[in-house]
């Protein structure tokens, strides 16, 4: 689980992800596709509560503007929430690979158990921020490390104007154990191997059978002892 607190007003705020993505997706799609709905409703979703407006010209020249939000009740509680005394930041600038960088603060401070870490990814399936800014991913070691969390917006075009609403995902949280790193290190290996193609031909097969639905209903068959393996139309104990 994810546990935060926040150290100043209008903090960002972190909401269960859904699988419908509060109704921004096709209904097709919420309706049909598992791995797509799956994606959609695992972790957590970041959004501010203000709106933020960027114009970038080139090099670091840019202009930006907050809305939604009483600006001296901000400003105010950036300057009292400080250990020093100085006027935190809600938005830092940066310019790395070609793009202006976007640093935004949220005000937040994070903590998993020990031995899981916070994976910070763009919003599954959806952006409502405007012409599409890229979150940039990112991996912070949350058992321990105790840093205001920040979000790092990636823009490439220069002259237009990005607005990020109000209440809109700036990216989504997935808590993941440090172990997981590891599985993931290894080199990827090709494998001459027979029964892989023969499960894809008899996958392909059911899904002409079966059409959009095929996919959950495998699923659920797979999940279910003595219901018939998604690769084949023989029952089985549940494993292919």
């Amino acid at each position: 689980m994810i546990e935060y607190t926040a150290f100043r007003k209008y903090p960002a705020r972190i909401e269960r992800a859904d699988k419908h993505a509060k109704g921004m997706i096709a209904l097709a799609a919420a309706q049909f596709c598992q791995p797509f709905t799956s994606s959609n409703e695992m972790g957590y979703l970041l959004s501010l509560p203000y709106g933020l407006e960027f114009e970038w010209r080139g090099g670091l020249d840019i202009s930006q503007r907050v809305y939604g939000v009483n600006k001296e009740e901000l400003r105010a509680s950036l300057t009292s929430a400080s250990p020093e005394g100085e006027q935190l930041k809600i938005v830092d600038v940066g310019f790395d690979f070609g793009c202006l960088v976007i640093q935004i603060l949220t005000g937040l401070v994070i903590s998993t158990p020990s031995g899981y870490w916070l994976a910070i990814i763009p919003p599954a399936n959806e952006n409502r921020m405007s012409p599409e800014p890229a979150t940039q991913s990112a991996i912070l070691e949350t058992d321990w490390w105790r840093g205001e969390l920040q979000v790092n917006i990636n823009i490439r075009l220069q002259n237009h104007k990005v607005v990020i609403p109000p209440n809109t995902p700036i990216a989504k949280l997935l808590i993941i154990p440090k172990d997981l790193l590891g599985f993931n290190k290894g080199e990827p290996k090709y494998v001459e191997d027979g029964r892989l193609i023969q499960e894809w031909r008899d996958w392909h097969y059911k899904q002409e059978e079966l059409g959009r639905s095929a996919y959950r209903q495998a699923s659920i068959a797979y999940a279910t002892k003595g219901k018939s393996c998604p690769h084949s139309s023989e029952v089985s104990d549940g494993n292919c």
